[in-house]
Parts: structure tokens; sequence; C-alpha cells
């Protein structure tokens, strides 16, 4: 109940609120309504009186404004005249040529100045210290090329020792000119053999020596021994020496 009647007071009063607000608005308007005049173009009169003014004084104030002008057109113009204009051309004229007696005054020290330094650099770049110069760069190159001839020839007998005997290294290293006391097993499309296992009875081989190559042919056995050599017969006594023992 206290709900229902807290709710209704607040409609209540919010129905009063918007009621004075609407009729303040109305008061407001009412208000308003009387300052404004009857008829709608009396609204425009102030300012179509200000208008009607304002145009009426335009013809005077231009009229006003060209006499203005033409005062101030007619002194400029007496400033103007032919003398006074003959008078800053002339002016203008000497102005000139001191400019240009000062230019060409500046000019030929300049060209003095100038001649003077040319002088002094020619005096300094004489051709005594050149050839001083050049006879001291001869002498060097004359005693480099003395050395290099004479340490020429002995550096290059030693590269041509070094290049003997690195051809003679390359030689014993070569896979085509095996060592004495060594051959090198090919098969008969020139592949290499490297072991005993690759080999089978019956295949044909080739042998290459240090001076030569030749065929063989595997035949399964065991290797055989190498003939025994001879001993070595002593050698006779040289005739005409006897005995110490």
């Amino acid at each position: 109940a206290d709900l229902r009647y807290a709710v209704a007071d607040m409609d209540r009063r919010m129905v009063q609120a918007g009621g004075r607000l609407i009729e303040d608005r109305r008061t407001r308007l009412r208000a308003v309504t009387r300052g404004l005049p009857a008829r709608p173009e009396d609204l425009l009169a102030l300012a179509q009186q200000r208008l009607d003014h304002v145009s009426s004084r335009l013809g005077s104030g231009l009229q006003r404004n060209i006499a203005l002008h033409e005062r101030h057109l007619a002194v400029t113009g007496g400033k103007l005249s032919p003398a006074l204009l003959r008078t800053r051309i002339e002016r203008g004229q000497d102005r000139l040529r001191g400019a240009g007696d000062r230019l060409g005054s500046a000019l030929q020290a300049g060209v003095a100045r100038g001649e003077r330094r040319l002088l002094q650099v020619s005096a300094r770049l004489s051709p005594a210290p050149l050839h001083r110069r050049l006879d001291q760069r001869e002498a060097r190159l004359l005693a480099a090329t003395t050395r290099l001839d004479a340490v020429l020839p002995r550096r290059l007998e030693r590269d041509k020792d070094r290049l003997a005997a690195l051809s003679r290294a390359l030689a014993t290293l070569d896979p085509g000119r095996p060592k004495p006391g060594f051959a090198r097993v090919e098969d008969t499309d020139g592949g290499w053999i490297t072991s005993a296992a690759a080999l089978e009875a019956g295949q044909a081989v080739r042998l290459v020596f240090g001076d030569g190559a030749k065929s063989a042919t595997i035949d399964g056995g065991e290797a055989r021994a190498a003939p025994a050599r001879p001993p070595a017969k002593p050698k006779p006594p040289v005739a005409g020496q006897g005995d110490l023992f």
C-alpha cells in the first residue's frame, strides 16, 4: 500500500511539474507576441529606414572621395614635372658613370694583382727544380734497374731448379709410371685392380710397369717363389799384390 501511494504521489507530482512547464512556456510566448508589431511588414521598417539613410549619404560620400583623390593626384603630378624627371635621370646617369669608372679601376687593379701572383708562381715553377727532380728519379730508376739485372738471373735460376725438382717429384707420383719393382694391375677395360679378391682364375689382366705394359692371365694357383740367385763368384786377387796373412 505504501508503495502504491508513493508511486501515485510521484506520478501526481510529475504531472503537476509538466503542467507548470507548459504553462510557463505559454506565458513566455504571450509576452513575446505582445512585443511584436501587429503587421509583419513593420518588422523591416527600421532596417528600411537605415538603408534609406545610408543610400542618401552614399552619393555625397562618393563625390567627396573623388574630389580628395583629384587633389592628391594634382599634388603628385606637380611633383612629377618633366624638369624633375630630367633631374632624376641625370642624377642616375651620374651615379652610373661613377660606378662604371670605379668598376674599370677595380678591374685594372685585379688584373695587376693577378699578374703579380702569376709572376711569383712562375718564379717558383722554374725548370731547374723540375730538372733536378727528374735527374734524381732517373738515378733511382737506373739503380733499381741495375739491382734488378743482378738479382733477376739468380732468381730465375733458383725458380728453374725448383721447377725441375717439382717436375721430378711429380714424375715419381705419376700413377701412369710406377716405380721400379712395382706394377699396376688393370682389367681389359683399363680399370685398376687393387685387391686379390677382385681377381678370378683365367681372368685376363694387364700389368703396367714403369717402362711398358704386358698382358697376363690369372691361373688361380699359389704364388711360386722366385728361383734363388746363384751365389756371386769371388773376385780374383789382383796380380802383383801379396797376401798379408
